[in-house]
């Protein structure tokens, strides 16, 4: 897997040649273990703020809706600068995955086009992310108050419908990933290494 990251990492700006679906995979999963970790690392600190005022709330007799409301306010504190890091980081994973994801193609016989198509997509979800940022902000703190929970429920879940286009590029790149494999040469080069 490591000489799988190696090479991925040498050749990020290489769109020529093929990506056998083995290589493909380690490093989708390297980039996957990243994401997971950074995401962490990013939410972490204001999912522990959030508790932390929660609780306090509670130990100092509140009721338990006044310490979720209070929660809730924390989250919607931090909910922009998450948001920002999420679309730093879904740009990351742009650059990250765009040559080895032409590579895959081209290893299937495809064009590397279709791949344009996917970064599209991805790139007007995270648009979409930027654009509803205030809303979401909006939405959390709505959700804090109690005085009209059904409206609060109702923005969240056109929130989450919207949220959906951000995994048909997720969708797309793992059917790009278990392409079958041009046997042989092919117009884009060689039989790729696989590691």
């Amino acid at each position: 897997m490591l000489q799988a990251v190696r090479y991925h990492l040498s050749h990020l700006a290489d769109f020529s040649g093929r990506d056998a679906r083995q290589t493909f995979w380690y490093w989708f999963l390297a980039l996957f273990i990243l994401n997971i970790v950074v995401g962490l690392a990013m939410s972490l600190p204001a999912t522990i703020s959030a508790t932390t005022t929660a609780l306090e709330a509670t130990r100092s007799g509140g009721d338990p809706a006044a310490a979720q409301a209070a929660a809730m306010v924390g989250m919607a504190g931090s909910m922009r600068s998450m948001i920002i890091a999420g679309i730093v980081l879904g740009l990351v994973n742009v650059v990250l995955l765009a040559a080895a994801l032409v590579r895959r193609l081209h290893n299937s016989g495809q064009s590397g086009l279709w791949a344009a198509l996917v970064g599209a997509i991805y790139l007007f979800s995270l648009w979409q992310n930027w654009s509803s940022a205030d809303q979401m902000v909006e939405v959390m703190r709505q959700m804090s108050s109690t005085s009209n929970p059904a409206s609060a429920v109702e923005a969240q879940a056109q929130l989450a419908r919207q949220s959906l286009l951000g995994y048909v590029p997720v969708v797309l790149v793992i059917v790009i990933g278990l392409l079958r494999s041009t046997p042989g040469q092919n117009r884009f080069g060689e039989v790729p290494v696989r590691f």
